[in-house]
């Protein structure tokens, strides 16, 4: 019985973590064909630039902090 536990909950972890890096290099491999396309093109790319997002709601208020790169073109 425990034996089929851990079996369950190092799948569950297993699966997590799979997913979680199947995710990061998607949006890699996106961001790459992205910079691709606009190459040749004029750009200024802030890096890491910091949010402050607020949001109310009836039980409480929630300050969300993201970092996230902003990029300016030309045309």
């Amino acid at each position: 019985m425990k034996t089929e536990l851990y079996f369950g909950i190092g799948g569950i972890l297993i699966f997590c973590l799979l997913a979680n890096l199947i995710i990061y290099f998607y949006f890699k491999q996106k961001r790459k064909i992205f910079f691709d396309y606009i190459k040749n093109r004029k750009y200024i790319l802030i890096e890491k630039a910091e949010t402050n997002i607020e949001t109310y709601s009836k039980i409480s208020s929630k300050l969300v902090y993201r970092k996230s790169d902003i990029l300016f073109l030309d045309d």
